[in-house]
């Protein structure tokens, strides 16, 4: 094999490494998902259940979801960057194109798909938190005077 098809080879490689991360992420978010969605579940279900024991829980996975979201943002850049070295040995440079296109579009979408992603996490791990300290300001006694 020459230069060309070991660049060509890696390129095909890499790319599929990007799907596979998209996936992952995709993977999480619905796990994460499903588990704040089992805790406000369980809170509706059970009347003696103490607020405190789902909403930590729930703002401490909005956290770890929030972190995640951004994991994955951070290494796909990182894998686009290398993606971009690696087209600088072709003639045609598809995800260079694809940029240049969506930059010239972006304009009409002012909010990322990422950036959008992370309202869910944020707002949860916001509601969670207030409430989280509603609720041990209730539990002292001068608040109920």
């Amino acid at each position: 094999m020459n230069d060309m098809q070991n660049i060509v080879e890696i390129y095909g490689v890499y790319v599929q490494t990007i799907t596979a991360n998209e996936q992952r992420r995709q993977a999480l978010s619905a796990f994460y998902l499903s588990v704040v969605a089992a805790g406000i579940a369980l809170l509706a279900s059970e009347k003696e259940i103490e607020y405190l024991a789902i909403a930590v829980p729930i703002s401490i996975v909005s956290l770890v979801w929030f972190s995640t979201i951004q994991y994955f943002r951070n290494l796909a850049k990182a894998k686009f960057k290398v993606i971009a070295e690696l087209e600088d040995c072709f003639e045609i440079k598809p995800f260079a194109h694809e940029l240049g296109y969506y930059k010239l579009e972006k304009g009409k979408c002012t909010i990322g798909l990422t950036h959008l992603e992370l309202i869910i996490p944020s707002v949860l791990f916001v509601a969670s938190s207030i409430f989280i300290v509603y609720r041990i300001i209730s539990l002292f006694p001068f608040c109920h005077s």
